[in-house]
């Protein structure tokens, strides 16, 4: 079997000046963000006053459409529903108390509910395999009459989230639900 050269990241951008550029650009843009205000805290009153839902709807199906994703529902608030120089704020400053408060909400799918009124979990169910527990979330958002089916994987050592499905009928929710749950019993 041969042997894999490992390179350095720097390396790699060597090797392919396009993306470092477009790395370069991205880096620069976040040292260049506001410094971090040491008292400033931020936490769930203040991501629910800036939450933007149309940017969050808008992205969450463009880049989180059954792609596997590390976080939760937390991460892809904060990901897709702030634009990028609010999202470093948001990061710099949250505090840490807060955090833990919004995992465990977003964990059980409290968390987007409880921002805006505009999202309602209608169903949530759960498989286990040897390795992982898989679930299944079904929210429904009352602005555009959409049924949005989120899994959740969690392992030992990844969670992961992702928008699995969506539809304006809350039947065909359910049948994918159903058949993705049965899929992974088998």
């Amino acid at each position: 079997m041969k042997k894999k050269n490992k390179i350095t990241f720097d390396d790699f951008l060597d090797q392919n000046p396009t993306f470092k550029k477009k790395f370069n650009k991205k880096y620069e843009e976040y040292q260049s963000r506001p410094k971090r205000n040491k008292n400033l805290k931020i936490g769930l009153e203040y991501i629910r006053k800036n939450f933007n839902l149309d940017l969050f709807l808008k992205n969450i199906e463009k880049y989180n459409y059954k792609f596997m994703d590390e976080g939760n529902m937390f991460k892809r608030i904060i990901r897709y529903g702030f634009k990028q120089d609010e999202k470093w704020k948001i990061y710099d400053h949250l505090d840490n108390s807060e955090v833990d408060k919004m995992n465990k909400l977003a964990e059980t799918y409290e968390l987007l509910p409880e921002i805006t009124d505009n999202f309602k979990v209608i169903d949530l169910k759960d498989t286990k395999t040897s390795e992982k527990l898989i679930c299944c979330t079904t929210l429904y958002s009352k602005k555009n009459n959409t049924y949005y089916l989120f899994v959740d994987e969690y392992s030992s050592d990844v969670r992961g989230n992702c928008l699995y499905y969506k539809s304006k009928n809350k039947k065909i929710i359910y049948t994918r639900m159903d058949k993705l749950l049965k899929g992974i019993k088998n």
